[in-house]
């Protein structure tokens, strides 16, 4: 059996809350709650969840960009959070990240070659004429222009800057990109672009992607597994045929049914979310979604559910619910 790619186990990240005159910790944002996960090689695993429930956070804590409160992350049968600072910094070169917002993730005083050309300078990977030639190949790959060499990031629209980043994000040959929701920010008539580029770059240099984003059109799209977030849990995770088809999680049955129809004449069923999502820095006993959830009954409001595979070895549906 394979090596995964990615192994998260039992992953927690909380932030502190200071108060007082002497600055103690008065309560913590449970931003990821004890999450667990696998990805194999050349995969690509969908994060989905509403606003604020922890996708980013999950995916820059999965990259060491926030140093995990508990927690396990082997990547590649390595242990990511046993390395020192210097081989962390060369273990970066296989974990790259694509962040939502392409104009202020590029410096606006670097033309595009210099910001193209610095993650090869960092790791010393080649010289002055060799470093250009590879910069020129980026921007062939990613389908800009050559003379974008030397022009400046506001000089592009937003789906041509996002091209600059996947560039980026793909100089050093990385194994895994974390996508921190690459296309909510452009328009919809230029998101399927970017997601139809970042698939033939994928096939093409056996990319794995954790892409996070809160549509869920966009997940089924690009994803092979999805997991559902909810407050910093993960609550469903399964092949993304599977959970489109048989949502088990009345959360992620709630998700699907908000995905807009383009069949006028196609009735849609919709569940609506009674309540807001409740405070991370407060979450509820039991199960975190009870408060919200039609089908809550007294055992919800005491007992936090456990994964279960409801699914086969073969093909997982692992769902949280002590009634799925």
């Amino acid at each position: 059996m394979s090596t995964p790619l990615l192994e998260v186990k039992n992953l927690k990240k909380f932030f502190p809350i200071k108060g007082g005159i002497f600055g103690k910790t008065v309560a913590r944002v449970h931003a990821v709650d004890d999450v667990s996960f696998t990805m194999k090689h050349g995969e690509t695993l969908g994060l989905v969840g509403e606003s604020g429930c922890g996708k980013s956070t999950l995916g820059r804590t999965v990259l060491r960009l926030y140093e995990p409160t508990a927690g396990g992350i082997q990547f590649d049968g390595q242990d990511l959070l046993g390395l020192s600072p210097s081989e962390l910094r060369a273990k970066r070169r296989d974990l790259q990240i694509i962040f939502q917002d392409p104009f202020s993730s590029l410096n606006p005083r670097m033309t595009v070659g210099s910001i193209l050309a610095e993650p090869f300078i960092i790791h010393k990977l080649g010289t002055k004429k060799e470093i250009e030639g590879k910069v020129k190949d980026l921007l062939n790959v990613v389908g800009m222009p050559s003379e974008a060499h030397d022009r400046y990031p506001h000089e592009f629209s937003g789906g041509q800057r996002q091209r600059i980043g996947i560039a980026r994000a793909l100089a050093l040959n990385p194994k895994l990109i974390v996508a921190d929701e690459p296309v909510s920010a452009l328009d919809v008539s230029i998101q399927s672009q970017i997601l139809n580029l970042m698939v033939d770059l994928r096939k093409k240099f056996n990319l794995s992607y954790l892409f996070v984003a809160h549509d869920l059109a966009v997940i089924e799209h690009i994803s092979d597994k999805v997991a559902v977030m909810y407050l910093g849990k993960i609550v469903e995770y399964a092949y993304g045929d599977d959970l489109y088809a048989n949502p088990r999680h009345p959360y992620t049955k709630a998700l699907i049914a908000a995905i807009p129809v383009p069949d006028v004449d196609k009735v849609k069923e919709k569940q609506i979310l009674l309540g807001d999502v409740p405070s991370p820095i407060n979450p509820p006993s039991g199960c975190y979604f009870h408060p919200r959830c039609p089908f809550a009954q007294e055992r919800c409001k005491i007992e936090a559910p456990l994964p279960r595979n409801l699914g086969s070895p073969q093909k997982p549906h692992i769902v949280a619910c002590h009634y799925a």
